[in-house]
């Protein structure tokens, strides 16, 4: 009897590993699309309407390059594509993160300084995937969120540097999103 237990049971395990692959889910990392079929990717330039503006084309050029480098589609002009990826920021913003505190005589009384020595800056974007010939959306995120943080020093073009980097991070972790939704559809 014991031999006919494990028998029905590696048949009963077999079988259902053998219907396994029809239950919908698979990997695929050949870069093409699951779940739509297009050929041609268009992804314009975000549009914004944060009040800090310049992003735009830093997140543009972060996201097309998550799709060149993995997927097998092409990126071509919005006017040639089948689906268009849009994107638009609706707002960045920094905080402060760390501080130092010096203090300084001033007229004969102590004044406290506070100097910001990091920074977290904060964006919030969209991303749709459009059909370019019905202009059907295909997919819709709304209010995706990220946050980096970034040093401060004495010197604004460092700042400015640290700062663009930030946003490169946060732009990296939204286009390997987008690109998930578009291509793997998660």
């Amino acid at each position: 009897m014991d031999f006919i237990t494990r028998f029905l049971g590696m048949t009963v395990l077999l079988a259902l590993m053998a219907a396994a692959p029809g239950c919908g889910y698979r990997l695929a990392a050949t870069g093409e699309p699951v779940g739509i079929e297009f050929s041609s990717l268009a992804i314009p330039v975000m549009t914004s309407t944060a009040s800090t503006l310049g992003f735009e084309a830093d997140f543009s050029r972060v996201v097309r390059e998550e799709f060149m480098s993995h997927a097998d589609v092409s990126i071509v002009p919005a006017s040639d594509a089948d689906v268009i990826l849009k994107g638009k920021i609706y707002n960045i913003e920094t905080d402060p993160y760390t501080y130092s505190l010096f203090e300084t005589a001033v007229q004969g009384s102590t004044v406290n300084y506070e100097t910001t020595s990091s920074r977290w800056i904060h964006v919030r974007v969209d991303f749709k995937l459009v059909e370019r010939e019905t202009g059907k959306v295909i997919w819709q995120d709304k209010g995706l969120q990220e946050k980096a943080f970034y040093t401060v020093t004495s010197d604004p073009i460092a700042n400015r540097y640290y700062q663009r980097k930030a946003v490169e991070e946060m732009a990296l972790r939204l286009a390997k999103r987008a690109y998930l939704r578009t291509m793997q559809r998660f």
